[in-house]
This record gives C-alpha cells, sequence and structure tokens, in this order.
C-alpha cells in the first residue's frame, strides 16, 4: 500500500495532502457544532503527514553522515513549534474568548493555509 500510494502522489504530494488535511481540520473545528467536532477528527486523519513527510523529504537532502543532525534539528524545530504555539495560542484564547471563542481556531487555520500555500 505504501508503495501504491508513494508511486501516485510522490512524497511532496503526500506532505501537501497533510497540510491541506490539517487545514481543513482546523476549519472544521472553527466552524463546528456538536455533530462536527465528532467529524473533524476524520477530516484531519492525514495531517501527521507532514512531520513524515518532511523527514522523508529533507532525508533525501542531505548526506548519510549528516542525517543525525537533521533528524536532531527537525526535532528541535517540532518541540520548539509546540511550545511556542502552545503558549501563543492559549494567551491568544484568554484574551479573545469573550469576543469570539473559534477566534483562535481561525487564526491557527489562517496560518496553516499560509504554510500550505507556501509549500506549493
Amino acid at each position: 500500500m505504501t508503495k501504491l500510494t508513494l508511486s501516485v502522489f510522490g512524497d511532496s504530494g503526500l506532505l501537501l495532502i497533510g497540510a491541506i488535511s490539517g487545514t481543513a481540520y482546523q476549519g472544521v473545528v472553527t466552524f463546528s457544532t456538536t455533530l462536527l467536532v465528532f467529524i473533524a477528527p476524520v477530516v484531519g486523519a492525514a495531517m501527521n503527514l507532514v512531520s513524515t513527510m518532511v523527514r522523508a523529504i529533507s532525508s533525501k537532502l542531505v548526506r548519510r553522515d549528516e542525517e543525525g543532525a537533521m533528524f536532531a534539528t527537525i526535532s528541535v524545530a517540532m518541540v520548539m513549534s509546540v511550545v511556542v504555539g502552545q503558549s501563543v495560542f492559549n494567551n491568544l484564547y484568554s484574551a479573545t474568548v469573550f469576543v469570539w471563542a473559534p477566534l483562535t481556531f481561525l487564526i491557527m487555520m489562517g496560518t496553516l493555509a499560509f504554510t500550505t500555500v507556501l509549500a506549493l
């Protein structure tokens, strides 16, 4: 199944599918009703492809002896983005929950959409 998927979409195609899935997930969460909250994980099921495909593509861009440093750098960047993202979006949510509660999720969706467009 993996070889078939890679042969049809390729590494960048799977990366794009993951990015679109993550953006769509945030969109569904932003405008969710009770039923849509349960549908959102189905929409975002492929969003974990992003980190996997970034590692796969990056490993093809460096020499064999540089792979360890590259994977370490990617891991540090991912952890730092989670730490910074949590602090920024938690504070943003606290500040905007009285104005419009889904605003934070809309901003997250916009950020993901922007990075998806950059990936094209």
